[in-house]
This record gives structure tokens, C-alpha cells and sequence, in this order.
């Protein structure tokens, strides 16, 4: 086998398993409680690839916070960004929250809420 082919193989195995890590994470998380959680801030960001191809891809990162028991917490999570397939999110969006058990600090969100319109009319990522 090349080493050309050989370097493919290992780059696609890593992939999937990336892939099959994060299908586990969200099984997993599926069986935590659900809090009530807000959007607190979304934007694009690049973010460089790392293989031998270089480059970057955009994603939208989302920024939330939510209550457990009276006490306060956040996360944030990132998402696949595609142009025609725009994410837009309002700060102050309410969004549904997994939240560990006996680890609150630990969460996921269960998933966007639909994509919104800024005043304008257009599409955007939008920050305070």
C-alpha cells in the first residue's frame, strides 16, 4: 500500500472517530435532566483544520447559560456552518439544556432553536 493511501486510511478512521466519540456524548446526554437555558452570545468563528491540507471551516458557536438548583452556569457548544444554510440565533433565546447529574457544570444543548430574522430582514449571527 502507498503511503499516500496508507495516510488517507489513518486521516478517515480518525475522522469516524471523532464521528462515533460525539454520538456517544449526545446518547449519553440524552438520559441527563433538561434545564431551561438562554442564548447568551452566537457567532462565526474560523477555525484552522488540522491535516495536511490546512485551511479553515466555519462554525457557529453558541454561547448559553442556565439554572440548576438556584445556581448559575454556562457552556457553549459549536456547530457546522454552511453558507446557504445559514445559523442566526437572537441573544436571549430560550434553548433546552442537559445538564450532568451531580455535575451541573457539565451540559450540552438539546439542539437550536429555529433560525431567526434580524430587524432588517437579513440574516446574521448577532453578539451584545
Amino acid at each position: 500500500m502507498s503511503e499516500y493511501l496508507l495516510l488517507k486510511l489513518v486521516g478517515v478512521l480518525i475522522v469516524l472517530s471523532f464521528l462515533g466519540l460525539a454520538a456517544w456524548k449526545n446518547q449519553r446526554a440524552a438520559k441527563w435532566p433538561e434545564a431551561e437555558g438562554i442564548i447568551e452570545l452566537a457567532r462565526l468563528e474560523e477555525i484552522k483544520e488540522q491535516s495536511n491540507l490546512g485551511g479553515y471551516r466555519t462554525v457557529l458557536v453558541v454561547s448559553y447559560s442556565y439554572q440548576v438548583n438556584g445556581d448559575f452556569y454556562g457552556g457553549y457548544q459549536q456547530f457546522p456552518f454552511r453558507p446557504g444554510n445559514p445559523h442566526s440565533y437572537l441573544v436571549g433565546t430560550k434553548v433546552g439544556v442537559r445538564y450532568k447529574p451531580g455535575h451541573p457544570e457539565t451540559s450540552r444543548l438539546l439542539s437550536l432553536p429555529p433560525m431567526t430574522k434580524s430587524a432588517g430582514g437579513a440574516d446574521s449571527a448577532t453578539s451584545r
